[in-house]
C-alpha cells in the first residue's frame, strides 16, 4: 500500500497533485504519533523490593541439582512473598530462583505482588512430559487469574 503512495508521490509534476500530497503526509505523521503512544513503556509492578525469598533457603530448600521436583518448594516461596506485608506502600515480595543451577519445576500458580527473579546461570525447568501432572492433559507451566503487579525478570 505504501509502495503505491511513494511512487504516486514520486512522479507529481503539478500542483494539481499537491492536496494529495499534504493529505498523505499529515496521514503518515499522525501514524507516527500513534505508535509512538502505542510503543511506550508500561508502568512496573509495585512490588515490595524488601521481602526477598530464595527458594533454596529454609523452609523451602529447593535443589538446583536438575533432578528434584521443586514445585511445592517454589510454591509455597510464592504464597510467603505474596504474604509478605506493606512496606512503604508496596506489598508482596520477590521469589528468587539463585544461580547456579537448574530448578526442576511442576505448574505454579502465580499470586498478587510477586516478582520471580531468575538469576544470571539459574535455569527454572518444567518436569519432563513423563513426570509433568495432568498426564495427556496438563496443565500450563505458570497459571494466574485476576492479579496485579506480577513479574519476571532475571537476566
Amino acid at each position: 500500500m505504501f509502495h503505491a503512495n511513494k511512487t504516486v508521490v514520486k512522479t507529481v509534476t503539478s500542483c494539481n497533485y499537491l492536496p494529495f500530497r499534504v493529505s498523505f503526509l499529515s496521514a503518515v505523521a499522525g501514524l507516527l504519533v500513534f505508535v509512538t503512544v502505542t510503543l511506550a513503556a508500561p508502568a512496573l509492578p509495585n512490588i515490595n523490593t524488601n521481602n526477598v525469598i530464595t527458594v533454596t533457603n529454609a523452609p523451602y530448600n529447593a535443589t538446583n541439582n536438575g533432578i528434584a521436583d521443586n514445585t511445592i518448594a517454589i510454591s509455597n516461596t510464592i504464597v510467603a512473598a505474596t504474604l509478605g506485608g506493606n512496606t512503604n506502600g508496596l506489598f508482596g515480595g520477590t521469589v528468587r530462583i539463585p544461580a547456579p543451577g537448574t530448578f526442576l519445576c511442576g505448574p505454579l500458580t502465580f499470586k498478587n505482588n510477586i516478582n520471580l527473579q531468575i538469576d544470571t546461570n539459574a535455569t527454572l525447568r518444567m518436569l519432563p512430559y513423563g513426570t509433568y501432572p495432568g498426564g495427556t492433559s496438563p496443565p500450563d507451566f505458570i497459571t494466574y487469574s485476576s492479579i496485579t503487579n506480577v513479574e519476571i525478570s532475571g537476566q
